[in-house]
């Protein structure tokens, strides 16, 4: 479903559902953070028969973001976390400005696959066979078709109150399961509002992702006739993350400034008790992420 993928990344889960997932333990947070690589292996040998020359360009590159992403990215993340925890101890946490700045900053880090290293990617899309083209049109319209027959599911029955109570249980597990921090009825009433008044429109995001999807094939098609350039097909490809906000703006916007007025609203009514812990839980991941 889309519209709870979109809820994750604003609330900025990203390496967070890593490590809540894990129920904190460092041992388990290691191996899944190692085993990243071979998923990413896996996923993209779901699209298509590949031979073994591309077999192996497939690991080069899982194995070039994997080092990017420890490299670069999990410094990020630590320092946001560390900060947030600052924040929190000196009070400037309560500050609308610091909590979007810190919002949009852990957003930025999840979107920042511009940056990342893409060797040998271009050998692996120039190599694709029409055949292989094929599969993977075919297998990105499965992909569409399961998506479509969720969403036909959804709205058959009480689709609207399942995806707010989907936003509100993600929301307070992010306090209670990673944060370790209980809340009261009221900041939980705070988070109810925020996940009834979060804008979204899963059938338009359906539509987004399957135009974006026959952009993508015709430049592979485009591509193995020598008629467009890779640097084309990458750019489309990072294109991905975005679309909604560059459809939608202000929709995107406007589920921005809700978010950053129902945090502040939280942690202003966070007793001393409730700061502490999540201080502790902000710095222990944050040395955890340092040791990945």
């Amino acid at each position: 479903m889309k519209s709870p993928k979109e809820f994750k990344r604003f609330v900025g889960l990203g390496i967070i559902i890593l490590l809540s997932s894990a129920c904190s333990s460092e041992f388990m947070v290691k191996n899944m953070y190692e085993g990243l690589g071979d998923s990413f292996i896996d996923d993209v040998h779901e699209y298509a028969d590949f031979d073994q020359h591309q077999s192996q360009l497939i690991e080069t590159v899982a194995d070039d973001l994997h080092h990017w992403h420890r490299t670069t990215q999990l410094p990020i993340y630590a320092r946001v976390l560390r900060d947030i925890a600052n924040a929190s101890a000196s009070g400037a946490l309560l500050q609308r400005e610091l909590i979007r700045a810190k919002l949009d900053r852990i957003e930025q880090a999840m979107k920042n696959m511009e940056n990342a290293p893409w060797p040998r990617l271009d050998e692996l899309f120039s190599s694709l066979s029409i055949a292989q083209i094929v599969q993977i049109e075919e297998t990105l319209q499965d992909e569409i078709v399961d998506m479509e027959r969720d969403l036909k599911r959804l709205h058959r029955g009480n689709g609207t109150e399942k995806l707010i109570r989907e936003r509100r249980n993600e929301m307070v597990g992010l306090f209670t399961d990673f944060l370790d921090v209980p809340l009261t009825k009221a900041q939980k009433s705070r988070i109810q509002t925020i996940a009834t008044q979060w804008q979204s429109n899963p059938w338009e995001e359906l539509r987004l992702e399957t135009e974006w999807n026959g952009q993508f094939i015709e430049l592979l098609q485009r591509l193995n006739k020598r008629s467009v350039s890779y640097d084309a097909v990458l750019e489309h490809l990072l294109t991905s993350s975005t679309l909604l906000e560059n459809f939608a703006p202000y929709q995107v916007e406007s589920n921005r400034r809700l978010l950053v007025d129902g945090l502040h609203d939280i942690f202003k009514t966070m007793d001393a008790e409730q700061h502490a812990r999540m201080q502790a839980s902000l710095n222990r991941y944050a040395d955890l992420l340092e040791t990945l």
